[in-house]
């Protein structure tokens, strides 16, 4: 049997003693302070286990999926927005500074002695004490000046020159460079003290040229020998093209002479053709011995009005013709320099208006009529049936065997009294066969 215990009512007094006991226990804290104390332990336990977390993961055999930072991209610059702006013109080429004028260009023409009929465009004259340097040079004792020459053989010499028997050689040079260009050089043969053959050379700075019409090579004319020199003439050395600026040269040098074929050193002509004449050029046979003789150069037999007409596709742009000819017409054409003898054909620039009549032509050689190749003396053409703006082939003559040293050459039209239609009268071409 259990024993009853006895339990005696609470003393507060006793409770009270008990509360200040615990109070002053050692080690004991108040309630606020354990408090703050469990709130510091537990979030210093949370840092522990955070910072140690993939160690515990590791020892407990987690793995853990490692994520990768995203690759930076470079770093673009921003577009920039185009800024409009005005669509800048093509900057012209400039064009090359003009040559300078020759100091001896001549300004008229008409003022060139002696003259030389239907000569157009610029001229530049090449004198003797000027513009050509001799070896040996005028001072040696075999030059003879014109002077000199005059006193001896009682004529007055209009131009002086001087002249030699001995061996030369002698050299003209432009005092400015030329510009681009078709030109016609000439060399004054004098009446007195020049006789011979010569040969010449045109350069262009270094480089030597061709002619595209004529021969660099001319036999000089005499008072003694036929055919007869009766004045200074200008002799013509050739048309030459310019396909760049440059210094133009024409040279000759020559051996020891006798009084027959004495040498004369004058002048040299430079006449530059318009442009428009290398558009005729260009529709003849290339690399052959070429003449081309131009209205101005004709002896025109008649004695109605002649009218002249401009157009850029004629010789020296310009042409003649003649209306209803009332009368016998007679045009003639004369190389003036001797031709070597061949077969040449011939050609003639039908103007692009006022040519619709009938006309014939006739080839002179040594002034003797000489049949076309095809057996007829005469050969009629009607200017209505050809294309004009064009050269026309008459067909060719050649020389007689009976000559056999260089030959006169002479294209001859004509029309007859009471023809009907327009005449056109313009340049020749006589172009020697192979």
């Amino acid at each position: 049997m259990k024993q009853a215990v006895k339990v005696s009512p609470s003393d507060p007094n006793q409770n009270k003693k008990s509360k200040d006991t615990n109070l002053h226990r050692p080690g004991g804290l108040p309630p606020s302070l354990r408090i703050i104390a469990g709130s510091l332990g537990a979030l210093v336990l949370f840092l522990l286990v955070w910072l140690n977390l993939p160690v515990a993961m590791h020892a407990l055999g987690i793995a853990a999926t490692a994520t990768l930072p995203p690759t930076p991209l470079p770093t673009q610059p921003p577009t920039r927005t185009p800024t409009p702006s005005l669509t800048p013109s093509p900057s012209p080429t400039p064009s090359p500074p003009p040559l300078p004028t020759s100091k001896h260009q001549l300004q008229d023409l008409f003022d060139l002695y002696p003259s030389i009929p239907g000569v157009q465009g610029t001229a530049i004259v090449l004198n003797e004490h000027v513009n050509v340097t001799v070896s040996p040079d005028f001072s040696h004792p075999q030059w003879s000046h014109s002077a000199t020459i005059e006193a001896q053989i009682g004529y007055e010499i209009a131009e002086p020159y001087y002249a030699t028997l001995g061996s030369a050689m002698a050299i003209w040079m432009t005092d400015v460079p030329l510009d681009r260009g078709a030109y016609e050089i000439y060399f004054l043969d004098t009446l007195y003290s020049s006789a011979g053959s010569l040969e010449f050379l045109i350069r262009l700075g270094d480089m030597p040229l061709q002619p595209v019409l004529g021969n660099a090579r001319i036999d000089l004319l005499s008072t003694r020998f036929e055919p007869r020199q009766i004045e200074d003439q200008w002799r013509y050395l050739g048309l030459y093209l310019l396909d760049q600026p440059g210094w133009l040269s024409v040279t000759t040098a020559w051996e020891a002479r006798d009084l027959n074929t004495i040498v004369a050193i004058d002048r040299v002509l430079i006449v530059r053709l318009p442009e428009t004449s290398r558009q005729l050029l260009d529709r003849l046979p290339p690399n052959r011995l070429k003449y081309v003789l131009d209205d101005d150069n004709a002896e025109i037999r008649f004695n109605q009005p002649i009218y002249s007409e401009t157009n850029h596709l004629a010789w020296g742009d310009q042409y003649q013709y003649i209306i209803n000819p009332a009368e016998d017409l007679t045009v003639t054409w004369t190389l003036p320099e001797l031709a070597p003898v061949g077969q040449y054909e011939v050609l003639v620039w039908i103007p692009e208006e006022h040519a619709t009549a009938e006309v014939s032509y006739r080839v002179l050689i040594n002034d003797n009529p000489t049949p076309h190749d095809n057996g007829f003396e005469e050969l009629g053409v009607n200017q209505r049936d050809i294309e004009g703006g064009n050269w026309y082939s008459l067909g060719t003559w050649s020389t007689p065997r009976i000559y056999e040293f260089p030959v006169k050459l002479s294209l001859i039209l004509e029309a007859r009294a009471g023809s009907n239609g327009e005449v056109g009268i313009d340049a020749v071409a006589l172009v020697k066969m192979p």
